[in-house]
């Protein structure tokens, strides 16, 4: 049917309960049902839908067999239904007549005003997504800070590590010259190896680190004292394990007149031995 035609027929056959119309347009606001073939009062009752269940269903009062289409139905696309309610008799027994309405689904023409309620969902729509636009535009802004941010932190952590920048060198003027962990190690290494070597040299000798080391370290004495000892003779004790006694020794250069005595003053054991 043209659009321009605001009225759209349901005939009912005999005996008939449901019934098809001709096919309407979406946004076609201000249609009028009428309805032919059923016996009805002056004013009647009517459930409109866009399911074939009165779900969500919205009344309307309906007279002299025509009932207004409303205009919130059209606007889906989705075929109407419109659910007719007749009382039979006084017995409060009711028949319900069905009527489905086609819709063909098109864009919303311009002089078209949007329904209030549809209208508010659009208005909420477009100021959740401008937020949303407004949030990301401030994620992206606070992004780009912390990028700069971190790559300034993650130059000062390279130079606190390894006394460079970007890979390059620290300047002398800068606070981690000679202040950070590489430096600190290689002086830890460094000084540990100092220290190494002068124990070496006070014990050994041959590092050539002081004057005179090889005559003045703890292995050069200890060769002239057992050079003393050897020369003066010697003794030494040792306890037997199988018998549990302590047993003294001398060297060969010694006599064997050994004498022992408890000095009174010390209390010490001492030996004496020509």
């Amino acid at each position: 049917m043209s659009i321009a035609n605001k009225t759209t027929v349901a005939y009912f056959p005999p005996a008939a309960r449901r019934t098809v119309t001709a096919e309407i347009y979406q946004y076609a606001i201000g249609q009028v049902l009428q309805i032919e073939g059923l016996d009805l009062p002056q004013t009647f009752h009517v459930d409109f839908s866009n399911y074939e269940t009165k779900s969500s269903s919205k009344p309307s009062t309906g007279s002299d067999a025509a009932v207004s289409i409303p205009g919130e139905y059209l606007r889906t696309g989705l075929p109407v239904y419109a659910f007719i309610v007749l009382s039979e008799g006084t017995d409060d027994s009711a028949t319900e007549y069905v009527v489905q309405i086609p819709v063909r689904r098109r864009p919303q023409p311009t002089d078209i005003a949007p329904d209030p309620e549809e209208q508010s969902v659009i208005d909420e729509l477009i100021a959740e997504l401008n937020d949303g636009v407004a949030s990301a535009e401030q994620a992206a802004a606070a992004a780009e800070e912390s990028e700069e941010a971190s790559g300034s932190h993650a130059q000062d952590a390279e130079a606190w590590a390894v006394g460079q920048r970007n890979g390059e060198d620290v300047d002398q003027t800068d606070e981690t010259y000679h202040n950070n962990s590489k430096y600190w190690s290689e002086e830890a290494e460094r000084k540990g190896s100092e220290k190494a070597t002068l124990a070496e040299s006070w014990a050994v000798g041959g590092t050539g680190t002081r004057p005179d080391e090889d005559n003045d370290n703890a292995k050069h004495y200890s060769e002239i004292a057992a050079m003393g000892a050897e020369e003066s003779g010697y003794a030494w004790f040792d306890v037997h394990d199988d018998d549990g006694h302590m047993y003294v020794y001398i060297s060969d250069n010694l006599s064997e007149d050994v004498s022992f005595a408890v000095n009174e003053a010390t209390g010490h054991l001492e030996v004496t031995y020509k």
